[in-house]
């Protein structure tokens, strides 16, 4: 709706900018027509006209920038949620840095084309009739050609844009991936500030640029190339009819009024075929743009199944793992209610942090029941709004300390002044503030401080489902503790699993899923303690 009434604000500002572009031939044809000629006043006039032209067009970009802003905001949310709705093993493949270069192009593509083109295609067909009726009364042969000159720029740039279409698809393809190579090898800064000489480094950075520039010099020199044919073409008819019209007026058979009238309405009517092919190859963006955008969507998850309330249980009645291109053995069997923490054990590979994410939805999971209802059934978005998970590699940003712990969680003055009491947290404010920066990944943190604030941030939510991934093994013993104790600390609000290579504290874990294949290929039985007794916490 938006859109709409800018459109018709936009096509008005548009049409009247012609409008006074075209007042001062109609002005010029009817004086000639009277044989009153031209006059100081009426000179005065048409400046003044022209004036008010571009005035209406200096006014047409400023409330198309204004609009556009919002618009672009807006669309690059959009598309933004739309990578973050994307099917796991699909964003996994693409990577979301490749998605989100692509996403920026085709908000930009989208913006061109509807902002202005969109706008300006009207405005040029409104000034080419008028020019061209114009032409007509003094020289309908010249008319005749000159309307011959829009079904050949218009289907020529047709045919141009088809071809044009796939090559700008695989140029966005090529640049995103480029880049995304190219920021993945940057983000390894402690490796390279250590390397002695970064030769190697720029070197290996030329397949890379080959494919983001070479994909776009080839693209260019394509469109540019038959863009200019067509431009020729377009000059030497300009040139011919202006020619033709001095040779009438060297025969006399012209007016010098009508000579003036040709010189100012066959650059306009050129330059209105200009926004016509110049629509053709934006509109050949727009559509990649939309292409992309409906991929995007085709790729979502489903969020069409049943919802949860909350996670009171969990049952587990897992044999296998679906994972890309094959299926992994993995034994889970286990029932699980608030107040248990479970840990997961098994060797590296064998498919625990694919269980753990497959809890949350990330991928299918047969065998396991939340309520008593199978996995399948549920909606993953449902789940997350239940459950946290905290991955090995912790999400830590560039920013303060209070936008990493509030980092895609709901900012309220309640939640601040409950993190600031947070027990896990107070070892970080003997040094930092909420307001203390964070450098870019966490580089001015430890590990341990990074955990820290990966579990007070999912600890805020107070979900009923917590799965921490390896979240002390690379940190030291003081912190893993404090991580451990606070777990346990308030356990019976929640369902926790832990997935850990080293030993936990003893007493923490009440059961215990180790489900691999063992040298012979049988699988291993899990160990349960009992889930109903008592448990101390820890000291």
């Amino acid at each position: 709706m938006r859109y709409k009434k800018f459109f018709v604000a936009m096509l008005l500002v548009a049409i009247l900018t012609s409008a006074a572009s075209l007042i001062p031939p109609l002005f010029l044809q009817l004086w000639g027509r009277e044989q009153a000629g031209l006059s100081p006043q009426r000179i005065l006039m048409i400046l003044g006209i022209m004036l008010l032209s571009h005035a209406l067009g200096v006014l047409f970009v400023v409330y198309r920038e204004r609009f556009a802003k919002e618009y672009n905001k807006q669309n690059l949310r959009g598309m933004t949620r739309a990578i973050l709705r994307t099917d796991y093993d699909t964003l996994i493949a693409q990577g979301p840095t490749n998605l989100f270069n692509q996403a920026a192009m085709s908000v930009n593509s989208i913006y061109s084309f509807m902002t202005g083109d969109n706008i300006h295609i009207w405005s040029s067909l409104f000034v080419m009739t008028v020019s061209l009726a114009l032409i007509a009364v003094m020289n309908p042969l010249v008319a005749l050609i000159l309307f011959f000159m829009v079904p050949f720029n218009y289907f020529g740039y047709q045919l141009l844009n088809r071809s044009l279409a796939r090559r700008s698809t695989a140029m966005q393809q090529d640049t995103s991936v480029g880049f995304q190579a190219i920021i993945s090898r940057l983000q390894q800064i402690d490796y390279l500030k250590q390397c002695p000489d970064h030769a190697p480094f720029i070197s290996s950075l030329e397949p890379m640029l080959e494919k983001i520039y070479g994909s776009m010099a080839r693209v260019n020199v394509f469109a540019q190339s038959v863009s200019y044919v067509f431009r020729g073409i377009n000059t030497m008819a300009h040139s011919l009819a202006l020619i033709y019209m001095v040779y009438l007026f060297t025969l006399k058979t012209a007016s010098p009024l009508s000579l003036i009238l040709f010189t100012i309405l066959l650059p306009l009517y050129f330059d209105s075929i200009g926004v016509l092919t110049r629509v053709n190859l934006s509109r050949s963006n727009f559509d990649v743009a939309l292409d992309f955008q409906r991929s995007l969507n085709q790729q979502a998850e489903d969020i069409s199944k049943n919802g949860l309330s909350g996670i009171d249980s969990l049952d587990l009645d897992v044999h296998s793992l679906c994972v890309p291109g094959h299926t992994l053995p993995f034994l889970a069997s286990a029932h699980l209610k608030k107040g248990d923490i479970a840990r997961v054990m098994g060797k590296s590979g064998s498919g625990k942090s694919s269980f753990a994410k497959a809890l949350l939805g990330f991928r299918a999971l047969d065998g396991a029941h939340y309520n008593c209802m199978p996995i399948s059934q549920i909606s993953a978005a449902s789940i997350r709004e239940h459950a946290e998970y905290l991955s090995q590699e912790v999400a830590v940003i560039k920013g303060s300390l209070r936008d990493n712990l509030f980092f895609n969680k709901p900012y309220t003055p309640e939640a601040e002044a409950w993190l600031l009491q947070e027990p896990i947290l107070q070892s970080l404010f003997e040094s930092k503030t909420l307001d203390s920066g964070i450098h870019e990944g966490g580089a001015n943190l430890s590990g341990g401080e990074k955990q820290k604030i990966a579990l007070a941030r999912a600890l805020m939510s107070h979900q009923d489902l917590l799965v921490l991934d390896e979240v002390c093994s690379n940190i030291d013993h003081a912190s893993a503790m404090d991580i451990y104790r606070r777990i346990d600390a308030d356990r019976d609000s929640r369902i926790t699993l832990i997935i850990s290579h080293d030993e936990l504290p003893e007493g923490l874990a009440n059961i215990v899923l180790n489900g691999e294949e063992t040298d012979d290929g049988a699988i291993r039985s899990p160990q349960t303690a009992d889930s109903s007794s008592h448990h101390d916490h820890l000291p």
